[in-house]
C-alpha cells in the first residue's frame, strides 16, 4: 500500500468489517471472475482430471454451498427433503446434467483455483528447501462433511469449550464450535477412512502435519446441538487409562507421553 496512511486506513476498515459482510463482498468478486474467465478452466482437461479425483469430498461440499444459498441458511434442518440425502442422490445431483451442475460447478472453480495455487507454493518451497507444515484441527469446521456423512456424527451433539475458572475467582462459561460431533466407535469400524482421507488430501500440499486440538483425538466437550455457551455439556469419548495398563503395555516413560517431543534431529529426519 502507498505510504501516507492510505494503507492503514484500509487494513483498518477490512479489519472492523463484519466477517459475513467480508465474504460476501468476496465470494461477488469470484462469482464475476468465473463469469469472465471460469469457462476456458471449466473445460480444460486439468478441471475434469481434478473434479473426477476429488470428487468424493468435492460434490458434497459444493452441493452443500449450493442448498445454503438457495435456503438462506446452512441449517439443513429447515431444507425439507434435503436435509437427508445419499450419497448417489448427491452425485446426480452434482453431475454433468444434474440439476444444481451448473452452479455447482462454480464451487468445483474455487476450489480447482485454490489447488493449483496450493500445489505451485509446495513445489517452491521444496526447491526452495523449505518444509510447509499445517494444522489440522480435530474439530471439523465444514458443516457439509455432517450432511453428506451422517453417519460419521452424532446427531444434535456438536463440541466445544468447558466452562473454566479463570484468574481472580471468575468462571468462564466456554462457548460452542457448532461442529458436529464425531461417532467415534463408526469411523472405527470403518477403520478411520474419513481421517485418513482428510490426511491424504493435506499430504498433497504439505510436508508435515500438525494435530490441532490433539486432546480432542481422546475425548471432546460435548454439547447439544443450538448451544451458545459450553454450559451443559459433557466429556464424550473418554475412556480412562490406568497406570497397570501402561506398565503392562510397556509404556513406562510416563513424561515423554505426556509432554511434546518434537526435536530437531526428528524435524530433519522427517521434513
Amino acid at each position: 500500500p502507498p505510504r501516507g496512511g492510505g494503507g492503514g486506513e484500509a487494513r483498518r476498515m477490512v479489519q472492523e468489517a463484519p466477517a459475513g459482510k467480508v465474504w460476501a463482498a468476496k465470494l461477488a468478486l469470484l462469482k464475476r471472475m468465473f463469469q469472465d474467465t471460469g469457462k476456458s478452466t471449466v473445460e480444460s482437461d486439468g478441471f475434469a482430471t481434478f473434479v473426477q479425483d476429488e470428487g468424493h469430498w468435492l460434490k458434497p461440499h459444493a452441493l452443500y454451498e449450493v442448498l445454503c444459498e438457495e435456503h438462506g441458511t446452512p441449517d439443513t434442518s429447515k431444507w425439507g427433503e434435503q436435509a437427508r440425502m445419499t450419497p448417489s442422490q448427491i452425485d446426480s445431483l452434482s453431475s454433468p446434467g444434474g440439476g444444481k451442475y451448473v452452479p455447482c460447478r462454480f464451487h468445483y472453480w474455487v476450489q480447482y483455483l485454490l489447488h493449483l495455487q496450493l500445489k505451485q507454493v509446495s513445489e517452491h518451497a521444496r526447491r526452495k528447501g523449505v518444509a510447509l507444515v499445517c494444522g489440522m484441527p480435530c474439530a471439523s469446521g465444514d458443516r457439509s462433511d455432517a450432511w453428506s456423512r451422517p453417519e460419521f456424527f452424532r446427531d444434535g451433539r456438536c463440541l466445544g469449550s468447558p466452562p473454566t475458572a479463570t484468574a481472580g475467582g471468575k468462571v468462564s462459561v466456554g462457548s460452542s464450535w457448532e461442529c458436529p460431533s464425531y461417532d467415534w466407535e463408526r469411523m472405527g469400524r470403518e477403520g478411520y477412512g474419513w481421517w485418513l482421507g482428510r490426511l491424504k488430501r493435506l499430504s498433497n500440499y504439505f510436508h508435515g502435519v500438525r494435530l490441532g486440538g490433539a486432546l480432542g483425538y481422546f475425548r471432546g466437550w460435548e454439547l447439544p446441538a443450538g448451544a451458545r455457551t459450553g454450559l451443559g455439556g459433557r466429556m464424550y469419548a473418554c475412556s480412562a487409562v490406568t497406570r497397570e495398563e501402561l506398565d503392562a503395555a510397556g509404556l513406562w516413560d510416563r513424561r515423554r507421553l505426556c509432554e511434546p517431543y518434537v526435536r530437531r534431529h526428528l524435524l530433519e529426519r522427517r521434513l
